[in-house]
């Protein structure tokens, strides 16, 4: 919505059908952004912004932390690298996991298994990082899930997977709950415009 109406006003400034570059239509669409009913904040309000300023520190300071978490975790699961103590007592933690999970009648050894969990920790943890923060929460949050069922079937203390699943959840839901609430107050301001 926003860069068609930049486009617009970038070719009705230039007085014709010429085409501007995306650089170009990017600061014209950032300087002259007009909320609509259909998109009511293409830029943020910085009123908003200050509103809502200990939640998004709060989101930042949480997502950050996962970010680290699981790039160091899944660093750890694929290569020694990081720290190779703690890679080896995963290699065995896993041989027991395939054990216990029966994965080897399904083709899964403990290499695989290992591997495929610290391949989806680092991308998620990237992914955390962009727009599809919410979604890539979601999915860290499962595979926590099978982390706790996994400790409480080999009757291991699950807290650590608990309270990373915690801050996981905390992050999805303060991210949902500013989302919203921007959303409204802009739609909002811009009815009370429109009336």
């Amino acid at each position: 919505m926003v860069v068609r109406w930049a486009t617009r006003v970038a070719r009705s400034e230039r007085g014709g059908g010429r085409r501007c570059g995306k650089a170009e239509m990017r600061r014209r669409a950032v300087g002259n952004a007009r909320p609509t009913a259909r998109d009511p904040a293409p830029v943020v309000d910085p009123a908003l912004r200050e509103k809502y300023r200990v939640e998004v520190g709060a989101i930042n300071a949480l997502t950050l932390a996962l970010v680290f978490l699981f790039l160091a975790a899944g660093s750890t699961k694929i290569t020694g690298l990081v720290a190779t103590r703690a890679h080896y007592a995963l290699v065995s933690d896993f041989k027991r996991y395939v054990v216990a999970l029966r994965l080897l009648q399904f083709g899964m050894d403990d290499v695989s298994l290992r591997v495929l969990v610290g391949i989806h920790e680092l991308f998620l943890a990237v992914a955390l990082l962009t727009t599809a923060a919410v979604p890539a929460g979601v999915a860290l949050g499962v595979i926590m899930i099978g982390a706790i069922s996994t400790h409480v079937l080999l009757r291991e203390s699950p807290v650590v997977p608990c309270f990373v699943l915690t801050m996981i959840v905390a992050m999805v839901l303060l991210r949902l709950k500013v989302r919203r609430s921007i959303r409204d107050e802009a739609l909002a301001t811009v009815q009370a415009k429109e009336r």
